[in-house]
């Protein structure tokens, strides 16, 4: 079970890459089509990121660029399935919103899937009218990367935390405060 992570995934991977690279990686995984990944099950990190290992290996990207590309189509998935609403309603701006995401997290775990997801703490400072500070906190290395796809970051730093299971990373996000066009 690679639960909703897996499910976006391997939908990523369709739209990005085509169904016949979909098809190699569902054959690799063991899978026949996306619809044999039950989303509402708690999954493994390790079964997550065996499926993460067999998309490398197929495509041939990094970690690091496949996590950040997949950050980026998880936002299209979210409001393909009907998140987007509740996003909006969460805050007025990104300073806010970036606050309510552990919220975000545990109200749709309990409400959608009711499963015993490892969410990451976010907490995020303004440190002016222009420019953001996100401390994103997890014990699920290699899913950090997810956040670059979501929001536009102009500065990262990562550093590992004296707890060898967490992972810390800090993003400095700068606004365009400009007039919209």
């Amino acid at each position: 079970q690679i639960g909703v992570i897996g499910t976006v995934l391997l939908k990523f991977v369709e739209k990005r890459f085509g169904k016949e690279t979909l098809g190699i990686i569902l054959k690799k995984a063991g899978l026949t089509s996306i619809d044999d990944i039950d989303a509402p099950q708690s999954y493994s990190d390790e079964e997550t990121f065996a499926a993460v290992g067999i998309c490398l290996e197929v495509t041939g990207w990094s970690l690091h660029a496949f996590m950040e590309a997949l950050g980026d189509y998880f936002i299209l998935w979210a409001v393909d399935a009907g998140y987007d609403k509740m996003m909006r309603a969460m805050a007025n701006n990104l300073h806010e919103f970036l606050n309510n995401v552990n919220f975000m997290h545990y109200f749709v775990n309990q409400c959608s899937f009711r499963s015993e997801m490892k969410e990451p703490n976010l907490k995020c400072t303004q440190l002016n009218d222009e420019v953001l500070l996100l401390n994103y906190i997890s014990r699920r290395r290699g899913l950090n990367a997810l956040v670059l796809g979501l929001i536009s970051i102009c500065e990262v730093t990562e550093y590992d935390r004296n707890d060898a299971t967490d992972i810390h990373t800090l993003y400095k996000i700068v606004l365009d405060t400009s007039s919209p066009h």
